[in-house]
């Protein structure tokens, strides 16, 4: 489970970082509205979020009890394969953005 949690922290993080190349460079847009807000009034608040989202669900995993850790767990795994999804998206846009195909 610690593997899995911080892979989704990890992919987290380097959404946020892809997602800002990607805007600045014209080639996505923030598919989160709520997101796309943060990112609207300043990249660095978008990020600042991102981050601070991950390290509070790093704090909060180990003091949670049975049965919330069990819906925890369900989330982090939903989130995990969302983040694998999105950074398919990620590696298909960086694609044709440098020439790949």
């Amino acid at each position: 489970m610690k593997n899995l949690l911080l892979s989704t922290a990890i992919m987290n993080v380097t959404d946020a970082i892809l997602t800002m190349i990607g805007i600045k460079a014209g080639e996505i847009i923030e598919a989160n509205p709520v997101m796309a807000w943060a990112y609207d009034v300043h990249p660095l608040f978008f990020l600042t979020i991102k981050i601070l989202l991950t390290l509070v669900l790093l704090m909060l995993i180990p003091h949670l009890r049975f049965p919330l850790k069990r819906v925890i767990t369900g989330s982090i795994i939903l989130a995990f394969c969302g983040y694998v999804f999105v950074h398919g998206l990620h590696v298909t846009w960086l694609g044709m953005w440098v020439g790949l195909w």
